[in-house]
């Protein structure tokens, strides 16, 4: 074990966006989506970490596979 995380915010890595070059997730709320600049943390397989930007319980678009 490298290094053991607890309590974090995280989402599927389907939902990372770059906007201009930096991390975001497109947010869904009131019927619309908005792009929404985040800082990430730690990445694991298939999930990443959201340091700031969100708060839990935000809804975001996943990317068709």
């Amino acid at each position: 074990v490298y290094k053991q995380l607890q309590q974090i915010k995280t989402l599927p890595l389907q939902a990372l966006r770059y906007c201009k070059g930096k991390p975001c997730v497109n947010s869904y709320a009131d019927g619309t989506s908005q792009a929404i600049p985040i800082e990430i943390g730690a990445v694991g397989n298939n999930w990443f970490e959201v340091v700031s930007g969100l708060q839990v319980g935000d809804r975001v678009q996943l990317a068709a596979q």
